[in-house]
């Protein structure tokens, strides 16, 4: 006989199937007219599916993310040229090779290495440890963009582990200014694997909407104090139980990693060659994302031997899957016209809200959006609306794709995205302590984006 947790577990699962389901079929539904076509009836329909099995999880997200390109084709939304476009873009293999990296930078010590330099800097007291750990995101972030979460949320934890910390003040403060560390830098330092996909789609838009590194850190350098003032409001609100001075500990732990080999040295000058790109990418042109592919492809090559087999393994191919998926919603939904359908709908409403009360309300779409969907799907499902948006109120699109962006980092509860859920998990933060806090950086991230990044924007002649 099944227990009544199983039978419990079975009925919520059922019940979810169910609606996963119903609700294409009840897309389906809906009567087509001159604004809304068969066409994009069934591309919603399919949509709608693909992100209700993201939601959900009942299988892989794997799954609907080769699934949903076959159902365009399928069904005559698009053809495979359209439907797997997402793949001629540089974004997914950018990824491919950050993570291809990040995985031996993070099997040969280096980003250990880096990690105990940026601590003893900051003196390794409560707040030093702080500063330390958001210094290193910010570090991590400037020669690797978006990197790996997974390895900055398990070194906050092992320095807890190593410090001997249960689930206190201390613990949830080295655990936050390590997601503060590894979020933050990304408002102001372009993340290809976050938000390059909704430059993409807003790309499909208008081929004049792009994106490098300079441009971004231009548009968004204000966001360099959010970083700064998030890592105060950690400290104002995990106050230390005792005090806390382990320099020595890192002292002797960077003393233990002995000098660098020369595997370390070699993927030292990968880096600077990576991060030189990224840099004159800017200035000149060029495309940062071969740096990011050749330089540890060729670090494999026998006569470098830096990137081994097992790094090659352990890449996160599915979110590359995933990520690829996500760019095409949006390329299949500009060529259905179905965003122009949405604009004709809510343009009405945001004619006479002002530039400041439009990128308000974006804000809140974004915030609202992420209580549903992951933020890599909801960039998918409003990038092209949000685009078509900006353009019919003769308003730059990137303002709006800023203040979207920043409104899916808002959550209250860990399970609304991923990378906050990581950190969470290893358990040395309280449920209510994670929810005041998404609450206090909500709110301090609507007041700054009205009192300074809208100000700035309106500065530089974005707004």
């Amino acid at each position: 006989m099944m227990s009544a947790g199983a039978t419990r577990y079975n009925t919520k699962n059922l019940i979810k199937w169910a609606i996963i389901f119903l609700a294409p079929i009840i897309v389906l539904l809906i009567p087509t007219s001159e604004m809304f076509t068969s066409q994009q009836k069934i591309f919603l329909a399919i949509t709608v599916w693909t992100i209700m099995m993201f939601a959900f999880e009942l299988v892989d997200n794997y799954i609907p993310c080769i699934i949903m390109p076959f159902m365009f084709i399928i069904f005559g939304v698009a053809d495979w040229s359209l439907a797997f476009a997402g793949w001629y873009k540089s974004i997914p293999w950018q990824v491919l090779g950050m993570f291809l990296f990040v995985n031996t930078l993070i099997r040969n010590g280096i980003l250990k290495r880096l990690a105990y330099t940026c601590l003893l800097v900051t003196n390794c007291t409560y707040r030093g440890i702080l500063w330390g750990m958001y210094l290193f995101g910010l570090v991590f972030n400037l020669i690797l963009p978006g990197g790996s979460c997974v390895a900055m949320a398990t070194f906050a934890f092992a320095i807890c582990s190593a410090l001997e910390l249960k689930q206190s003040n201390i613990a949830a403060g080295i655990t936050l200014a390590g997601a503060m560390g590894y979020l933050m830098p990304g408002f102001f330092i372009y993340v290809p694997s976050n938000f390059g996909l909704l430059i993409s789609i807003a790309s499909s838009v208008d081929a004049s909407i792009t994106m490098n590194f300079l441009k971004f850190f231009t548009h968004n350098a204000v966001y360099i104090l959010l970083g700064f003032i998030m890592v105060v409001v950690v400290e104002k609100m995990f106050k230390p139980e005792h005090e806390l001075n382990s320099k020595d500990f890192f002292r002797e732990e960077k003393k233990a990693l002995g000098k660098m080999d020369r595997e370390q040295r070699l993927s030292c000058v990968g880096l600077l060659i990576i991060f030189i790109c990224v840099v004159a990418s800017g200035f000149v042109g060029f495309d940062s994302t071969y740096a990011f592919v050749l330089v540890p492809a060729v670090l494999a090559f026998p006569i470098f031997d830096v990137v081994k087999r097992e790094d090659i393994d352990t890449i996160n191919f599915k979110f590359v899957f995933f990520i690829v998926t996500c760019m095409s919603i949006g390329f299949v939904a500009a060529s259905t016209g179905i965003s122009k359908t949405v604009v004709q709908i809510i343009l009405p409403y945001m004619q006479n809200m002002g530039k400041v009360g439009i990128i308000a309300l974006t804000w809140t779409m974004g915030v609202l959006a992420n209580f549903f969907l992951t933020p890599l799907a909801a960039m998918s499902a409003f990038g092209t609306s949000l685009t078509e948006i900006a353009l019919s109120l003769n308003m730059s699109p990137y303002p709006m794709l800023y203040a979207f962006n920043h409104g899916l980092d808002q959550l209250l509860f860990p399970y609304e995205y991923a990378i906050y859920l990581v950190y969470y998990s290893f358990g040395m933060i309280k449920m209510s302590s994670f929810i005041k806090f998404g609450a206090v950086k909500m709110l301090i991230s609507i007041i700054f984006l009205m009192v300074a990044a809208v100000p700035y924007w309106s500065l530089i002649g974005l707004l």
